[in-house]
């Protein structure tokens, strides 16, 4: 296997000789959103609880990110509409005073960090159960425990800003139609809510779809999809410190991340990975269905490859003068050359947890000549990706590879050579023509070709040809 340092400085010397490559994309909270009912409509969405099988469009905490951003905006009727569902319990009060414990029925557990609030009864109320008959519910005991064991990872060992406010960190456990969310709360402040019945809202929102697949955990799946929440949430609340006004698939996509470094028993962001896996051909940036999330793979890419969890902390440090796509680009080089290594990486699954990943999609050719027209197949979006897979290489002459863009199409392109065990692999250049023609050859028992589309606004045009 390829060692990425090799690959890293490669990159990074092609940077420093063309010109750094960013990705400019507008995918995050700025970003003009629906109209005012249709905001209201998605907000309301969130806590009917009747409604669990119809997940909310958008991400939670982005939801609410644009509508902090839209606050000021919105006619005097939406925001009352809005108030009891967007402002911290309290935060309405007229000399701003926090909820005193037991107002409007909750109840206070305190840790070190954080102050978990909960009911016992009514739509809020948390699932009953006192093992060790400490009159605190076994489920407010996990929240509080996670989510300070997700603080000494991120803040103790990783060396994030811890969110403001801690220690006394508010969390609060409801009733809601999804997993749990960050709300912004002015400047770096926050707080958070959790679903109150984690389990049960998952079983509700996946029926028959729900099973052991949903989280390993040893200690069943609710402690799995808990962890997995508190140290999501707890990293958006980080978040806050360096910017709220990153791109969803960078704020979702690392917090998604994050939850995994810090619980990996959990395994809960699995869940998720398919979606870019299967369709490789969606934009990395894009926040369609859910992909955001699974756009943690990237999170864990440069995590896995570039330094560990201080590659993400010098990032998201960046990330308060820039968008990470500015950020990105200074910090590693190129980003069309890191993205095509990032799916060479991605089809070899070449991750810690790479054996429960799915084979990414990819097209299969055995027979030769070969030839094809991108418009025949799923054109790769703007950093989405195409994998064509040669077999039949053994015969001693190389297989030789043309990928030849249409115009207005800027395509870039690695090849995977891999040999008879299907174990070992490497990467091998791509060479680019004066007409910008890519051109390759392999030998060995199979070949992989990565295509990236850098285009913006725009899919990936090309042909490409095959054959000894």
């Amino acid at each position: 296997m390829i060692r990425f340092e090799r690959l890293f400085l490669s990159c990074l010397a092609m940077a420093l000789a063309t010109g750094i490559v960013l990705a400019q994309e507008d995918s995050g909270p700025s970003a003009p959103g629906d109209s005012d009912e249709g905001l209201v409509a998605q907000v309301l969405s969130l806590y009917r609880r009747d409604e669990a099988h119809k997940a909310p469009r958008d991400c939670p905490t982005s939801l609410m990110r644009r509508l902090t951003s839209r606050w000021e905006r919105l006619d005097e009727e939406t925001r009352e509409r809005l108030k009891p569902y967007v402002l911290m319990p309290g935060q309405d009060d007229p000399q701003g005073r926090p909820s005193a414990p037991g107002q409007d029925d909750w109840k206070y557990a305190r840790t070190k960090n954080f102050l978990v609030f909960w009911k016992t009864s009514g739509q809020d109320a948390v699932r009953p159960g006192d093992a060790n008959r400490n009159n605190l519910p076994d489920y407010v005991e996990k929240v509080g425990n996670y989510l300070e064991r997700a603080y000494q990872k991120e803040v103790g060992e990783w060396g994030f800003t811890k969110p403001a406010t801690c220690p006394q960190y508010r969390v609060y456990l409801k009733g809601l139609n999804h997993n749990g969310l960050t709300h912004p709360a002015g400047g770096v402040q926050s707080w958070i809510e959790i679903n109150a019945d984690l389990e049960g809202y998952t079983k509700r929102a996946l029926g028959a779809k729900f099973g052991p697949h949903v989280s390993a955990d040893p200690g069943g799946i609710e402690s799995g999809l808990l962890k997995a929440v508190c140290a999501h949430e707890l990293f958006h609340a980080i978040q806050a410190n360096y910017s709220w006004d990153q791109s969803d698939w960078w704020a979702e996509g690392s917090a998604e991340w994050v939850g995994e470094m810090v619980f990996p028993e959990s395994d809960f962001y699995l869940n998720n990975l398919p979606l870019h896996l299967q369709q490789p051909q969606i934009s990395l940036f894009s926040s369609d269905l859910w992909f955001e999330y699974s756009a943690s793979l990237f999170t864990g890419f440069l995590v896995e490859n570039l330094g560990g969890p201080s590659i993400l902390k010098r990032l998201w440090e960046a990330c308060r003068a820039a968008r990470v796509e500015a950020a990105l680009g200074s910090m590693v080089g190129d980003l069309k050359e890191l993205f095509t290594a990032f799916w060479c990486y991605n089809y070899v699954r070449a991750y810690k947890d790479g054996g429960k990943y799915p084979v990414p999609e990819t097209v299969q050719v055995k027979q030769y000549p070969f030839s094809v027209e991108s418009s025949q197949i799923s054109e790769p979006q703007y950093y989405g990706a195409n994998l064509f897979r040669f077999e039949g290489l053994s015969g001693g002459k190389p297989l030789s590879i043309t990928l030849t863009p249409k115009a207005g199409s800027l395509i870039g392109a690695k090849l995977i050579v891999i040999d008879g065990s299907n174990k070992k692999w490497k990467i091998v250049p791509v060479q680019a023509g004066a007409d910008g023609t890519l051109r390759a050859s392999a030998s060995g028992a199979a070949a992989v070709l990565v295509i990236g589309s850098f285009t913006p606004k725009k899919n990936g045009s090309y042909s490409l040809r095959a054959g000894f």
